[in-house]
């Protein structure tokens, strides 16, 4: 997260949910876990918009370019507080660098969907986060 926090997330079938908290329980106890909290979605929570968003953010997670990072945190201090995901494009020309770090800013919670359960694409709006 943005401010540091280490979220720890696990999907898993609804059936297996109360074993799923059972281990986070015990990962809590133990004292040795390396995340600050736990969170849990089952495949009824867990959709396919969802899934697409957080393999694009984990994507951009290892591959965006830190010069585009900066870019796009440069546009975003000078639009409005709500943008559309292509506003943020150079010269609204897509282009995966660009893409890259705006789904990292997505990630690090700079910016943020209008809809959470949306599927991130160029025409959601996103609010910026100052």
């Amino acid at each position: 997260m943005a401010d540091g926090e280490r979220v720890g997330i696990a999907v898993k079938a609804a059936k297996y949910y109360s074993r799923l908290m059972k281990m986070f329980a015990l990962m809590a106890a133990s004292g040795q876990n390396h995340i600050d909290r736990a969170v849990a979605w089952t495949n009824k929570q867990a959709t396919r918009e969802l899934f697409a968003n957080a393999r694009n953010i984990n994507w951009a997670r290892d591959d965006h370019d830190p010069d585009e990072v900066v870019i796009v945190r440069s546009l975003m201090r000078r639009l409005p507080s709500s943008v559309y995901f292509w506003q943020l494009y150079d010269n609204a020309e897509r282009n995966w660098k660009r893409e890259a770090a705006i789904f990292h800013l997505i990630g690090l919670g700079e910016l943020r969907a209008i809809d959470p359960a949306e599927r991130i694409t160029e025409i959601t709006v996103l609010n910026i986060i100052r």
